[in-house]
């Protein structure tokens, strides 16, 4: 096990003080190879936050990355590290252990590869599911094109991905695929025609690509200059009828030029309830 490395040049609280025997450096520093592997892990798991539930240390290749006889723990719903922060491992086979007090509730063999990923898990019998983050990403445009462009018409834009942990209930992923949407018109939050695809349906433990939304430069009804930069967004999933899925509507602020990523997670029926994890993300460093 290497080091947590910072992705951003901001302060950014620990969230675990049994993380502090971690050297904190620079992604971009010597000490970070094109070879590393550079991970965070989610806990999807759709149990209620509890003692019982919580991880409260998790080891790779026998290595603690956080926590140890309760100075720390991983909650349902929860990420780690936090924001755009990753810890490092030689890419190949590694594995992962992970400890509810004395007991090991999980261990798998994972696969991690060069550059930037998330594991999750989901079920304490099955691996974690994997997805890459990539790298100088180039955000599909309106006409088909990728590329740099920061603007939409008048219009400044954030992008935005999602990863699908939705379950039909406690012990049942959702059986079918869902259609992210969002709205910029605060006004007209259940007007059909307001809203707007987040990519292409996608199935359980799935992602959409990051996708544009359009952030407002002026008010409602062009009413003013919005100088805050940020506008609120709101967001739903429906199913393949076009139905809004029970749970699934939201709203968040959303900002220009901001990467963000969104869970949907929780259960449709039953405890614990449909719900979000919003994640500010910097794909570009």
């Amino acid at each position: 096990m290497k080091t947590i490395k910072y992705l951003l040049l901001v302060p950014l609280a620990l969230m675990f003080a049994s993380c502090d025997e971690h050297e904190l450096g620079y992604a971009d520093s010597d000490e970070v190879t094109s070879n590393d592997a550079m991970y965070q892990i989610t806990y999807v798991r759709p149990v209620a936050n509890s003692t019982s539930t919580r991880l409260d240390s998790l080891y790779m290749n026998g290595k603690k990355v956080f926590g140890v006889g309760g100075s720390g723990y991983l909650a349902p719903n929860g990420t780690f590290p936090s924001a755009a922060r990753y810890f490092t491992v030689k890419a190949g086979t590694n594995h992962l252990v992970a400890y509810n007090r004395d007991n090991v509730v999980y261990e798998q063999d994972v696969e991690l590869v060069a550059g930037r990923q998330r594991l999750f898990i989901y079920d304490f019998a099955k691996a974690p599911i994997i997805h890459t983050e990539p790298r100088d990403y180039k955000p599909l445009h309106k006409d088909g094109t990728r590329g740099d462009v920061e603007t939409y018409d008048t219009d400044s834009l954030m992008r935005l991905r999602l990863f699908n942990f939705f379950f039909e209930d406690a012990n049942t992923p959702y059986p079918n695929k869902v259609q992210y949407q969002w709205s910029n018109n605060s006004d007209k939050f259940y007007i059909i025609g307001d809203w707007h695809n987040l990519g292409e349906p996608i199935g359980f433990g799935e992602a959409t690509d990051y996708e544009e939304i359009i952030i407002h430069k002026t008010g409602t009804g062009g009413s003013g200059y919005n100088s805050a930069g940020n506008q609120t967004i709101r967001y739903r999933c429906v199913d393949a009828s076009g139905n809004t899925i029970a749970g699934t509507t939201d709203y968040w602020t959303g900002y220009i030029g901001r990467w963000v990523t969104h869970i949907l997670r929780g259960c449709r029926t039953g405890s614990p309830a449909a719900g979000y994890s919003q994640l500010n993300t910097n794909v570009n460093i």
